[in-house]
């Protein structure tokens, strides 16, 4: 193959003659980049290279992130996506620059037809020679020593990666079969060493960007991808640069991404925009519900989530609640259940009210958010005054403030989990209490009295009464009855500093369970109360 370029040729730094900063820059189909270019991928057969271990699970999102993203639609608004940095090379030896074209020559160096041990010692005969340059005269020695005297066991090398392989190239040339035998490699081990060392063979390697190409490469159609290139870059200024792009590539916070989201959007604009996300399988929902919770002014939790922004909003100065606790509050995890996505919760509690999961689920029109407001706002007022009055302290803050107990993360989502396990427990032993009224059912269809459909109705009636309401007022008045039982000096205890630990987060619910249950309820010591 020979593939040429458009190319644009410049120093870096400014009219050096010398190509320590001399760069390259052109535009190249991801599948002919694959095939040009080789990636000196490690692995513990050959441990002198330097590019990460490749992970199929990231080389198949990327796939279908490429796959996605090339589907132009102009007519849903649906864009292309830039590929996110260009493909880092490094040509190997002088790069062949014609007028304004560079020329990338590569015709494979082995058969895929032939023996895996005739391949084998193609390419240890190509690349000895290399490998010997780099060594210093001692290991120059060695090397030529274990060539006249070749045993299966390699000569002692310390941690000298080079050498070793050095060693391994000389076993393969002389004796591939002692090589393949000393180095206990199974046959079917043996194409993904021979593409390794394949790789060295080719014109240029890859520095960066490897997942990006192996994604890009694997689509049906052709995608073009900027490529940078080093020119006559030795393998120690491979590994240099390698190590400066991914030591110093600053990756953007998550918090300011979703900040961007957030607020550099007008609602259409992000409903334009998630429609491009959903495309490409960016989940940006939950990682934007800690900034919406955080500044929507009908939220609970307004101006309370800390967003860890660069000159932030003064009102936000104060905020205490972690995104990733709204995250939890809303998905689940860190001994939370999650009020949108929990299916024991939505199954016994809300699916009556709700049958299509979808009215209740959706990130954007679903239910879940006005009753999950509806829930934390009732808790808000709910214990503002009457705290006040049961302690007579005007200036106690049950809700806000950093020393607030039931604003801690973790008290937020025992709390909330303590409430949703209470509705599904209740749901669960109204069925149990039914089968009664099932039998009586049942007698009445069997004798010809009401239809089936009716008896259905019946029992459905009766546990409807215990599912989530459908107006947003009578569910405040239930939240309202549960927190009846749960006094205020619960929150107002000397709690433990720490409650991370699950052993910890266990007892805080069971204490409020204590609570819930009974009507002298007192603070005990352990792990969440101070004795």
């Amino acid at each position: 193959m020979n593939e040429k370029y458009q190319v644009i040729d410049f120093h870096q730094y400014g009219g050096s003659a010398a190509d320590s900063d001399r760069l390259l820059m052109f535009a190249a189909k991801a599948k002919d980049i694959a095939a040009w270019a080789g990636i000196p991928r490690k692995g513990w057969r050959i441990r002198m290279l330097f590019q990460r271990w490749m992970t199929e699970s990231r080389k198949n999102e990327l796939v279908d992130f490429f796959g996605r993203a090339s589907t132009c639609d102009p007519e849903n608004n649906i864009d292309y996506v830039v590929c996110p940095t260009a493909i880092i090379v490094a040509i190997q030896g002088n790069a062949e620059i014609v007028g304004d074209e560079i020329h990338l020559k590569y015709d494979r160096v082995i058969d895929p037809e032939q023996a895996a041990e005739i391949n084998l010692k193609t390419l240890s005969d190509l690349l000895l020679p290399q490998v010997k340059s780099r060594l210093d005269a001692s290991g120059v020695e060695q090397l030529e020593h274990f060539s006249a005297n070749l045993t299966a066991n390699l000569q002692e090398c310390g941690h000298n990666y080079v050498l070793e392989f050095g060693f391994q190239l000389v076993q393969m040339s002389q004796n591939t079969n002692l090589f393949i035998e000393a180095i206990g490699i199974p046959q079917e081990e043996l194409p993904e060493l021979l593409a390794s060392m394949e790789a060295l063979c080719r014109p240029a390697l890859v520095v960066d960007g490897q997942h990006r190409l192996m994604g890009a490469a694997s689509v049906e159609d052709d995608i073009m991808l900027p490529v940078v290139a080093l020119t006559n870059a030795s393998w120690i200024q491979q590994i240099y640069q390698f190590v400066v792009i991914n030591e110093k590539a600053a990756k953007v916070d998550s918090e300011l991404l979703n900040d961007i989201f957030a607020s550099s959007l007008t609602p259409c604009e992000q409903d334009e925009m998630r429609e491009n996300f959903s495309q490409v399988k960016v989940d940006i929902e939950q990682r934007i519900a800690g900034v919406l919770a955080g500044r929507d002014s009908n939220s609970p939790f307004f101006h309370m989530v800390r967003l860890n922004l660069p000159n932030r909003p003064e009102s936000e100065a104060q905020a205490f609640i972690s995104q990733k606790t709204i995250q939890h509050l809303i998905e689940g995890g860190r001994g939370s259940l999650g009020w949108r996505s929990h299916s024991d919760f939505y199954e016994q509690y809300v699916k009556l009210t709700y049958p299509a999961i979808s009215d209740w689920g959706d990130w954007r029109t679903g239910k879940w958010k006005e009753y999950w407001f509806t829930f934390w706002a009732t808790v808000r007022e709910f214990y503002k005054e009457p705290a006040r009055r049961q302690l007579n302290d005007p200036d106690l803050e049950i809700w806000g403030g950093d020393g607030s107990n039931l604003t801690k993360g973790v008290a937020l989502k025992i709390f909330q989990r303590f409430f949703m396990e209470v509705k599904i427990e209740d749901m669960i032993k109204q069925k149990a209490s039914n089968s009664m009224v099932r039998e009586m059912t049942q007698t009445l269809v069997e004798a010809g009295n009401i239809t089936q459909e009716e008896a259905d109705q019946l029992i459905s009636k009766q546990l409807f009464e215990y599912s989530i309401p459908l107006d947003l007022g009578d569910f405040a008045e239930e939240v309202k009855r549960f927190l009846d039982k749960i006094p205020v000096r619960f929150f107002t205890a000397n709690w433990e500093a720490s409650l991370d630990d699950s052993s910890g987060q266990d007892s805080l619910l069971f204490q409020m369970r204590e609570a819930y249950s009974r009507d002298n309820w007192r603070a005990r010591g352990g792990n969440v109360f101070r004795a």
